[in-house]
């Protein structure tokens, strides 16, 4: 199994297209083949690309998405697209999460073998927006503003005392 990027930063409210290669390099029928791709609560995973013959399954609670692929012959290489996706939003500027990718398969015997399993896990860091970056500071510009102008409201109302010299010193 190969992927086409390494550990990347990605923006919040962006995504990224992923393509997994498969490859069978064993001389014999590779069959029952589960692709999973499992990701942290932050990331959406959408496959864009896949196998006519492949079945695609979504566990929710887990954010996981299993690929079944019936069978594969030798030398044959399967290509799968998916694209990773983030929010809009998060409670921190930068935060690591990660994305797991697995497959494991039997051979023609129909057996499995802990040689049978390959897998890869990328880490990903989000990072705030430009746009998330100028909402901040608007919001933050604002509500300064108006507490700057409350400040000067109430002192400008206040009556202002004058304070007589004492004559008995002098």
């Amino acid at each position: 199994m190969s992927l086409n990027v390494s550990d990347f930063d990605l923006k919040w409210h962006q995504d990224r297209a992923i393509h997994i290669d498969i490859k069978n390099k064993g001389n014999s029928i590779a069959k029952d083949i589960s692709l999973q791709i499992r990701a942290d609560k932050e990331l959406t995973i959408v496959v864009i690309s896949k196998p006519d013959d492949a079945e695609i399954s979504y566990e929710k609670e887990s954010n996981r998405q299993r690929i079944s692929i019936k069978e594969m012959s030798p030398n044959e290489t399967i290509s799968i697209i998916i694209k990773v996706e983030t929010g809009w939003f998060y409670l921190s500027i930068s935060k690591l999460t990660s994305l797991l990718v697995s497959v494991e398969y039997k051979d023609d015997r129909n057996k499995f073998f802990e040689d049978y399993r390959d897998g890869k896990a990328l880490q990903i860091n989000l990072k705030m927006s430009n746009f998330a970056k100028v909402l901040l500071a608007l919001i933050f510009g604002s509500i300064a503003t108006l507490i700057i102008l409350r400040v000067r409201a109430s002192m400008a109302s206040r009556p202002r005392r004058r304070f007589k010299r004492s004559r008995r010193f002098g």
